[in-house]
């Protein structure tokens, strides 16, 4: 009987979908492990690209001034676009820097689409702009401080002090979000104003034979006559009537009159202006328009044509 039925198996015609014997017998086995294989190699091989797509993330190189350096980023960060309530944005790259805040995504916008500027992008965020940074959760904001930043933040809101705000979600990269959040706080709030970026950096001078500090401070007559030259406004001279501060207190050493004043005449009106401020010259044009500032005439002065 047994040698009759295997017999009859034997003969039986094979189907094209089935290859062997074992398949007759272990059918949902065989296809359950190659399913599970077949995921497996599947999650594998997603895996691998997921990783050499992480590896390989299109995001441009950041923008970055002489002394600029990148203190802290995170990638796969969301920006969520105003206005549309955490459920529309973009993806990219958050970085901090010593001077400002970046998101860098791998879209090409149209350069004629934005406004260009010579040291900050569409997306950057200069520090000392920086107003606050709240912490929001459920539809309510927590502002964030120096002592006062929890590890368990996803989604934080930058508000600057020309009214923008920037809404970022740390969703898909919780493991940056605190030294992200804690550089921002950081170096936005800085605790004295030598401490800003500006301060430590700055560009070549174009004089370098000077001394170190080339800001002019108008405080020596060479100032005055440079900036007389710049301008190119004759019929002006620099005066030292007030050395010593003889003249006026609130007034530098030295500063620009008429060519044609004289010091002796300027010692006589100085009296019939409050606290002895003289007229003087601010900035001018070749073309003769000048500004110039001077103090209110004297209350006890009766004819202003003295």
């Amino acid at each position: 009987m047994t040698s009759n039925w295997l017999k009859d198996l034997n003969l039986k015609p094979r189907s094209n979908s089935v290859k062997t014997f074992k398949s007759y017998v272990d059918l949902n086995s065989e296809e359950g492990g190659e399913k599970s294989a077949s995921n497996d190699s599947f999650e594998s091989k997603f895996k691998d690209e997921e990783d050499i797509y992480a590896k390989k993330a299109p995001y441009p190189e950041p923008s970055l001034l002489p002394g600029e350096v990148v203190i802290s980023q995170a990638e796969n960060i969301l920006k969520f676009n105003t206005l549309s309530e955490l459920n529309k944005g973009i993806s990219g790259l958050l970085i901090c820097t010593n001077f400002k805040l970046s998101f860098l995504t791998a879209e090409n916008f149209p350069s004629n689409l934005h406004q260009k500027n010579a040291l900050l992008g569409e997306n950057d965020i200069c520090l000392i702009n920086i107003d606050s940074v709240y912490h929001v959760n459920n539809g309510k904001r927590k502002k964030l401080s120096v002592s006062c930043t929890s590890a368990n933040i996803e989604i934080i809101e930058v508000h600057c002090k020309d009214f923008r705000i920037y809404t970022f979600s740390f969703k898909f990269s919780p493991q940056h979000q605190r030294s992200v959040i804690n550089t921002i706080i950081h170096h936005a709030f800085v605790p004295r104003i030598n401490l800003v970026f500006a301060f430590d950096y700055k560009q070549p001078s174009p004089f370098p034979e000077e001394s170190e500090n080339h800001s002019l401070l108008f405080t020596r007559s060479c100032d005055w006559e440079a900036e007389l030259e710049r301008c190119k406004c004759p019929g002006w001279r620099v005066t030292l009537a007030n050395e010593k501060f003889l003249l006026c207190e609130s007034l530098p050493e030295c500063f620009v009159v008429p060519s044609i004043l004289l010091d002796m005449n300027l010692n006589k009106s100085a009296p019939h202006f409050a606290g002895h401020r003289v007229p003087t010259w601010s900035w001018g044009m070749s073309s003769g328009a000048s500004i110039v500032r001077m103090a209110a005439l004297d209350a006890n002065i009766s004819d202003s044509r003295q």
